[in-house]
Parts: structure tokens; C-alpha cells; sequence
């Protein structure tokens, strides 16, 4: 019995230790390790043989063949050169471009001989053919005072703005000649870092240009582009330049997974770091950007109790009401008279509650509708009449 019980102990204490030595040993480590490899060795299997880059290559050329005929050059009527400082402003925005020649020519200077003719160059793309709906960057087309549309075949047309949206620096373009050959938006949540894609525009008005890469970083990049910070970018190293502004990033399927519209650089052109708005974006404010969009009063309101500034409340003795902590310039609040550090009271002689609740009594307005406010403007109450506009700026 003691024999037995001395047996058992000395197996336990053997146990154990083993037990250590293989916790010190790095063995989880190792077998993790192991399975992993196993793991990335069979997804290398499925990686195409040496045998299989001439199908690929051939691929790739089809992509061209498909992708091409919606790709357009976009071309822009800016007034004479160093008319203006906002023309300057936007000539210096990475991956647009500003030239006083055809956007067949090579060369890409960012202004002109005072006086003379500039023309802004961008890229964009059809994505409903039978309108004649194209797709670019609102830097490309902000600012115009005329828009032509140059096709990979050739021809030329005038275009017109559906609408555009400066915070999402995206806009709608149609043209009278139809029906275009379209490409189709895919879903951006599906990409992969190091998955192939194509950056196709016109950078240095070189029309047509395919320049292909891979997904650097499909996660959401925040990017600062002068006083704007944009949000949810794709990077990607597929060459972006000044002229690719508005153009498609394109899988290998001929699908457009997002619209280029930046960089980052130093010296304003391509240093291996460019970025795209995703597609599954795009898609989401098509529609609106077509018919400009919701109503839109044009206000940042703010709840009394989150605010800094004193409240009128307090003063007026007041528990109801939002504060305007500011008013978008040219919007229906600035032409209606409404001023930043007004208290928003009423609207139509409804109670505002909360900031969320004048936002959705503005939400569920018609632009080109009248609202009444009853304001408090430094203590004293007073009635403005605002015409709602839209969220977008249709044309």
C-alpha cells in the first residue's frame, strides 16, 4: 500500500515537472507556431505557379479592355490665371491638377500667365450609363464656370453638375451623350490588404492611364487635406497623381472599389501613398448627391447643458431651447438671419427639446419649405422665416 502511495507521488512530482520544463521550453509557442505555418503554407499552395503569370498578365489586359471605355478626363473652366486666391488654393490640392493646356499635354504647371486661360484636369467615371451619371471629386468640378467630359474613344462633351458635397468631396456629373458604358460599384467591405487593384484617370492630363498596385491598408484612414479632415479612406500604393483626382480604383474584376482622391506628399506628387473613398460609401449618398439631398437648415445645435458659451437661457429664464453654436455660410440659416449663440425655442410652434429633436424637425421637412423659429438673441425674443435648403448643391 505505502509502495504504491510512494509510486503514485513519484509520478505526480515526475508529471509536473515535465510539465514545467515544456512551459519553459516554449512548446504552446511552438505548436502555435507550427499550426500556423501549416495554415499560410496551404494558402501559399493557392498562389498561381510561375506557369500561371502569363494568365494573369493576360487578365489584367481584359480589366484594361473593360474598365476603360467609362473612364474619363475631366476638364475644367477656371477664368484666367492668379484671378483669384480659392482657384489657387485648390490648384495646390494633391491629386488635382491646374493646367493652361489640353489635357492631352504632359506637363502640369499649377498656374498660368496672368490673364490667360486655366483649366482644371480631374478623372472621373460613368456609373449609369443610360442617364449619362458620371462620378468625380468635388475639388475637380468646385468653383467651374464650364465642364467638358473627354471619353477614352475620343469624343467630347459638356457636362453639368447633379451635385456635389464638399465634406464628402464627391459629385455627380450628366451629359447629354448617351447611352456611356458604365462601371459597376463593388462591396468595399470585402477588401484585403495586398489585394491587386488598378488607380485609372488622367494624371498630367496623360488620358487613359492605368497604373496598378495593391489594398495597402483597406482599414478606415483618417486624413487631414488642408482645412479638412476626412475620414474612412482606403490607401492604397497604386500610383495617384495630379490629374487622378475623381478617377476609379478598380479590382480585378473591372468593379470600381473606390474613387481616388488624395495623397500624402511632400513636394505634391505621388510618394507611394494614396487614398480613396470606399465604394460602399459612394453607393450610400449616390442618390442623395443626384437630388441634392435632404432639407438643410445649415446650424450646429448644441444642448444648453453640453454648451460653453452662456446661455440665453439663463438670462431670459428659459428651460427650453437650443443653443446655435454656429451657421454654415450661404446656407438657409445665414440668408434666413439666424447668428451663432441664438436660442432656438420653437419651430413651427413646436417645442425644441434637444439638439437631436430640432434635427429631426428639420429632417422631416421639404427643402424649399418655410420654417418659423422663435429666437431669444441676446435676451430679447424675436420670429425669423427660413427657407430650407438641401443638404447637397444640386445645379
Amino acid at each position: 500500500m505505502i509502495s504504491n502511495l510512494k509510486q503514485l507521488v513519484l509520478a505526480f512530482v515526475l508529471t509536473f515537472t515535465c510539465l514545467i520544463a515544456l512551459v519553459k521550453s516554449n512548446l504552446p509557442n511552438h505548436l502555435a507556431h507550427q499550426i500556423e505555418r501549416g495554415r499560410l503554407q496551404a494558402v501559399r499552395e493557392e498562389l498561381p505557379s510561375t506557369d500561371d503569370l502569363e494568365q494573369r498578365y493576360l487578365d489584367g489586359r481584359r480589366v484594361a479592355e473593360v474598365v476603360a471605355p467609362a473612364v474619363v478626363s475631366i476638364v475644367s473652366d477656371r477664368g484666367a490665371a492668379g484671378s483669384s486666391r480659392s482657384e489657387r488654393e485648390s490648384a495646390r490640392r494633391p491629386g488635382s491638377s491646374t493646367e493652361e493646356s489640353s489635357p492631352s499635354s504632359a506637363s502640369a504647371p499649377r498656374g498660368g500667365a496672368p490673364g490667360r486661360p486655366v483649366h482644371g484636369l480631374g478623372s472621373g467615371f460613368v456609373f449609369d450609363g443610360e442617364r449619362g451619371l458620371i462620378l468625380t471629386n468635388a475639388h475637380v468640378v468646385a468653383g467651374a464656370s464650364g465642364l467638358s467630359v473627354h471619353f477614352a474613344d475620343g469624343r467630347r462633351a459638356s457636362a453639368k453638375v447633379l451635385g456635389m458635397d464638399e465634406s464628402s468631396d464627391l459629385a455627380v456629373l450628366e451629359v447629354e451623350d448617351r447611352p456611356l458604358h458604365a462601371l459597376t460599384l463593388a462591396d468595399s467591405s470585402r477588401l484585403g490588404v495586398g489585394e491587386e487593384v488598378f488607380s485609372v484617370g488622367s494624371p498630367f492630363g496623360l488620358v487613359g492611364t492605368f497604373s496598378k498596385g495593391i489594398i495597402s491598408s483597406a482599414r478606415e484612414r483618417s486624413v487631414t487635406i488642408g482645412p479638412g479632415v476626412y475620414e474612412g479612406l482606403i490607401q492604397t500604393d497604386a500610383v495617384v497623381n495630379p490629374g487622378n483626382s475623381g478617377g476609379p480604383l478598380v479590382n480585378m474584376r473591372g468593379e470600381v472599389v473606390g474613387v481616388n482622391t488624395a495623397i500624402a506628399t511632400t513636394d505634391g506628387v505621388y510618394q507611394g501613398v494614396g487614398f480613396a473613398i470606399p465604394s460602399n460609401r459612394v453607393r450610400a449618398m449616390l442618390d442623395d448627391l443626384i437630388t441634392g439631398g435632404p432639407a438643410f437648415l445649415g446650424v450646429q445645435p448644441v444642448d444648453r447643458f453640453r454648451s460653453r458659451e452662456p446661455s440665453q437661457s439663463v438670462r431670459t429664464g428659459s428651460p427650453i431651447g437650443v443653443l446655435i453654436a454656429g451657421v454654415v455660410e450661404g446656407s438657409a440659416a445665414h440668408w434666413g438671419g439666424l447668428q451663432k449663440l441664438d436660442l432656438v425655442e420653437r419651430v413651427d410652434g413646436n417645442v425644441v427639446r434637444d439638439a437631436r429633436h430640432l434635427i429631426a424637425l428639420i429632417a422631416a421637412r421639404t427643402p424649399g419649405e418655410n420654417m418659423t423659429l422663435d429666437v431669444v438673441r441676446d435676451g430679447a425674443p424675436m420670429t425669423l422665416t427660413v427657407t430650407l435648403g438641401r443638404r447637397y448643391e444640386p445645379r
